[in-house]
């Protein structure tokens, strides 16, 4: 009997101290998505020179940093309530009756005007086109240029007729920088390379002595600290970091393959 009843004080407590711990959670959440929001406001300002990409950012961090603040004040209530409860259980907290004269400043008060102001950033950015993929190239296209790629992946392709005696394929060489070479039997005749490039001269095929050799250079170099911490705008998307090779179905088991790869399944 004594057992079940600390088992039931104990659940009580975990129930009691839930809301709380979860309210500072949720509060941690958004307070650090808040500061990495104003960081990366002023990091794509520097970096684009938008108005669109700040103010979405900037209204972001400032939206979030009223919820987050609305939710410390929060832990900070329930807190103090449950002091209350800790130190005096058995007595009744004696309701009173306030009236309240005028309107008074309060800290959530604070928080909701801080939310209204950044909800008022985000609506201004939409304005200038923060839903549209265009208004988004046309305020990265002058930095991503400027670091050397190309504003969107321009195919590439190569091909080998397997049949042609004077140009037999034995091996294929995969020397690879970071793409993922897929092999695909079909039935066509020719050996197809296909793939994206994300800056000049990314890939290149050679031919010699019946040997394929696909070979990517290595990105430009990002050493800049704005570089460094935008590195994702610069990433591949999982298609543009495939490479894929079409084989005939006849040359299946007589070509060599050397380098990382993998073969699809039908």
């Amino acid at each position: 009997m004594e057992t079940e009843n600390k088992h039931k004080e104990n659940l009580k407590k975990v129930m009691t101290y839930t809301p709380l711990v979860l309210t500072m959670l949720f509060a941690v959440v958004f307070l650090g998505a808040s500061v990495i929001a104003l960081i990366y406001s002023a990091v794509t300002y520097l970096a684009f020179g938008s108005s669109m990409v700040f103010l979405i950012l900037f209204g972001c961090a400032v939206l979030t940093l009223g919820i987050g603040a609305a939710l410390v004040d929060k832990f900070v209530s329930l807190k103090k309530k449950l002091d209350r409860k800790d130190v005096a259980p058995e007595k009744e907290e004696q309701k009173t009756a306030v009236v309240k004269k005028k309107f008074t400043v309060t800290m959530q008060t604070i928080c909701f005007g801080v939310m209204i102001v950044g909800a008022v950033f985000i609506i201004v950015s939409a304005g200038l086109g923060v839903t549209s993929a265009d208004k988004w190239d046309e305020a990265t296209k002058d930095y991503i240029l400027s670091n050397g790629y190309y504003q969107d992946a321009k195919s590439f392709e190569v091909a080998y007729d397997s049949t042609n005696p004077d140009k037999p394929i034995d091996k294929i060489v995969f020397d690879l920088d970071g793409k993922n070479a897929v092999v695909i039997y079909t039935d066509d005749s020719f050996v197809t390379i296909k793939g994206y490039e994300n800056f000049p001269a990314q890939l290149s095929v050679t031919y010699g002595g019946g040997t394929i050799v696909i070979h990517e250079n290595p990105s430009p170099k990002k050493d800049g600290n704005l570089e460094k911490m935008l590195f994702f705008i610069f990433d591949e998307n999982e298609v543009e970091a495939q490479i894929r090779i079409y084989l005939p179905k006849s040359l299946e088991g007589q070509v060599e393959f050397t380098g990382n790869y993998v073969v699809a399944q039908n």
